[in-house]
């Protein structure tokens, strides 16, 4: 983009400046909190946080925190761009301007693309030693995730099993305590659970009895929740954009599925394994035919 709006900050008062100052220091909390908890945790209520967006002309914290970026000048570390030039003047609109359904999803997909891109990219470690666990013949991967996590976990695993990744993944009904079999998971093994929020109770103990059944195996949680209880299960925590949390503008909401990022997540780490660890056409026959299947359009 080349015009970027700058925020106004010449008519903050000395309260206001302090609590802008305040959140570049907690940029961290912007991504991850709604008003609400950024307000507690400045020690405010929430209407000065919405006369504060409404001094600096922002709709709410989603604009406010990539405002935030054009003004400190924070730049995407990625390399990648899916901004198209017809899509600039656009982006130049807070969602509150846009005059169709489309420009209105348009602009938040892409604003917290930004954010989910971002976070990425500062957890590549994570993502490069993941690829490297699922890259062994000699492991076995895992999955677990209820609702939209298990759909978005069931196709990242049909992915893998193109790659030529055995891979299992656990579903949750009745019998699932007698389906899962915990004594045939190794140590070499690798658990990935997705998790949006990193709360629900099933999730959270299903993982504390593999933890406590297998305490080197290695579990991947990909999970919006940076203080999720299954923090005490592993180090391997993998965050994602929360694209539901910051629907502040409760009269102009943003309706948008809680799998995006997931979604998102999946295409990247896919991309990264295929890119880093598949050197022989001839050896993925499966996953190029389907490939050139989906290319033309058959069934």
């Amino acid at each position: 983009m080349n015009e970027k709006k700058l925020l106004n900050l010449s008519n903050l008062n000395d309260v206001q400046l302090d609590f802008y100052n305040f959140t570049l220091k907690n940029i961290e909390l912007l991504l991850f909190s709604t008003v609400k908890e950024v307000a507690e945790k400045y020690g405010c209520g929430i209407s000065f946080v919405y006369k504060f967006f409404q001094k600096i002309d922002v709709t709410g914290l989603k604009e406010y925190i990539y405002r935030l970026g054009v003004n400190e000048g924070f730049e995407k570390k990625t390399s990648l761009n899916f901004v198209q030039k017809d899509d600039e003047d656009l982006l130049k609109k807070p969602n509150s301007e846009a005059k169709t359904i489309s420009e209105f999803l348009l602009i938040d997909y892409i604003k917290n693309n930004e954010v989910n891109f971002n976070l990425i990219d500062e957890q590549v470690k994570k993502i490069s030693e993941l690829c490297n666990l699922i890259n062994s013949n000699e492991r076995k991967i895992y999955g677990f995730g209820l609702g939209h996590a298990e759909i978005c976990i069931k196709e990242l695993f049909s992915a893998l099993e193109l790659f030529g990744i055995e891979n299992i993944q656990w579903e949750k009904d009745k019998h699932s305590d007698e389906m899962i079999d915990y004594s045939a998971i190794k140590e070499t093994d690798v658990l990935i659970i997705y998790t949006f929020r990193g709360v629900h109770k099933y999730t959270t103990k299903l993982v504390e009895e593999v933890r406590q059944k297998h305490p080197t195996l290695p579990i991947y949680v990909v999970t919006t929740n940076r203080e999720t209880k299954l923090n005490k299960y592993t180090d391997h925590i993998i965050l994602i954009n929360n694209n539901a949390r910051r629907v502040d503008v409760l009269d102009n909401p943003i309706l948008t599925s809680i799998a995006n990022p997931f979604i998102l997540f999946n295409d990247y780490l896919k991309n990264y394994y295929y890119l880093n660890f598949i050197k022989n056409i001839n050896d993925h026959k499966e996953l190029f035919k389907e490939l050139e299947s989906l290319r033309l359009g058959e069934n």
